[in-house]
């Protein structure tokens, strides 16, 4: 049985359901009953409208806030059978980053990149853009910016 929530902020204009879908109040249209896109990193996002100002949001998030209580505040969300377009209920959970990367691991689903002692230097000190830097060493833009703000690869 699907159950409709409210999307927290956007109340009376967007609803998310256990099911990972998302509609619009506003034009009574249901999105992504097929997903045909994702971002680059293959989760889907949406753009939700408040008076004059738009955000984009990643569904999963959307659907984990609403239904899921995350009393011990942790800050991912992980797809349990590790397909990033499956947003059901069912299949997401909070994590903590840590949890999240062991398994993404643990199941095959990352790609065991690494950064050298060195490399994570010549990153922290370079002056490149962090889109130019993820191309050089091959890994997420999100990396490098967790290299440089000195949250992975402390020194």
């Amino acid at each position: 049985m699907e159950i409709w929530k409210d999307v927290i902020g956007y109340e009376g204009l967007y609803q998310v359901s256990n099911l990972g879908r998302i509609k619009s109040l506003k034009f009574n249209k249901i999105k992504y009953l097929s997903i045909k896109r994702t971002n680059k990193i293959g989760y889907i996002n949406v753009v939700l409208f408040n008076n004059l100002s738009k955000k984009s949001f990643y569904i999963h998030r959307l659907i984990a806030i609403s239904f899921i209580p995350n009393a011990l505040n942790k800050p991912d969300v992980n797809h349990i059978n590790g397909i990033k377009t499956d947003n059901r209920l069912c299949n997401l959970e909070w994590t903590t980053t840590k949890e999240n990367v062991n398994h993404a691991t643990f199941y095959g689903l990352k790609k065991d990149r690494k950064i050298t002692y060195n490399q994570a230097i010549e990153i922290r000190e370079s002056k490149l853009k962090q889109k130019e830097l993820a191309k050089i060493y091959k890994i997420h833009p999100s990396t490098i910016s967790y290299i440089k703000l000195n949250k992975t690869y402390k020194f």
